[in-house]
């Protein structure tokens, strides 16, 4: 598989987060669209007997299928996204719906907003199931409205600031959308911040653990790393702050 945004940014001396995406979709497009009828034969060729064994071939084939279904899905192939659609509805597997789930919202497919349905509505009662729901959703490449998403689903019955695990999967996962949380026209520092404040008042444990999320300033491009310094800095700043957050915080101030 191809290597990911994070570790393509991290071979740079700066982050170039919306070139590497870019670079990063056009890669794998290009290669769906040049392999297509192989990948489509490779696709169909491989057979799980069954859903719930997890011999170490049957692993193999599930990882490789999903790399395919991957690739597929990002060029819309129909196959490929009829299968994805039927893996959501009807799969037993937690795994292969969540997958199948990430793909249709990592290309933006309108598809995805029945595909967050059908899954909520399948997997409400399951916590850990409607983390992987949250996960998904902010996984989408191509979203230039990331952070209205986050408000939105911070907004669900299925979300609880108080519950680590529920912000590990919402937030972090936000924070990780490189190219949407560091995006130059509009980057979710402020929302962070105001979000970083709000835990760590009944939880700074978890609030600190967020704010590692945060990339060097050394290494933001100069516009993100001022804007970031200036939010780091109202963090640290303010009197409430618990020591947890605040030594994070200085260790990224004095780089």
């Amino acid at each position: 598989s191809l290597p990911s945004e994070h570790e393509i940014n991290e071979l740079l001396d700066v982050y170039n987060f919306n070139v590497v995406r870019s670079l990063y979709l056009s890669l794998k497009q290009g290669i769906a669209h040049h392999l297509k009828n192989q990948l489509l034969d490779n696709f169909q060729r491989l057979k799980i007997e069954n859903e719930s064994h997890w011999t170490a071939k049957e692993m193999g084939i599930r990882k490789l299928k999903n790399v395919i279904l991957d690739l597929l899905i990002s060029i819309k192939e129909p196959l490929a996204m009829n299968y994805a659609m039927e893996m959501i509805k009807n799969s037993s597997n937690m795994n292969q719906q969540f997958y199948a789930l990430c793909y249709l919202n990592r290309y933006n497919l309108i598809e995805s907003n029945e595909a967050n349905q059908i899954f909520s509505d399948r997997n409400k009662e399951m916590t850990l199931s409607m983390d992987k729901w949250f996960i998904a959703q902010m996984g989408n490449l191509l979203n230039t409205n990331i952070h209205d998403k986050l408000v939105q689903l911070m907004a669900s019955s299925h979300f609880d600031i108080k519950v680590p695990n529920k912000v590990y999967a919402l937030i972090i996962s936000w924070m990780n959308n490189l190219a949407s949380f560091n995006d130059e026209k509009n980057p979710g520092y402020t929302l962070m911040t105001d979000l970083t404040l709000k835990i760590d008042q009944f939880n700074p444990q978890v609030a600190s653990r967020v704010l590692k999320n945060i990339k060097p300033l050394n290494k933001l491009p100069s516009d993100l790393s001022v804007m970031m310094k200036k939010q780091l800095e109202a963090i640290y700043s303010n009197d409430k702050i618990s020591k947890d957050s605040s030594e994070i915080v200085e260790k990224f101030l004095k780089g």
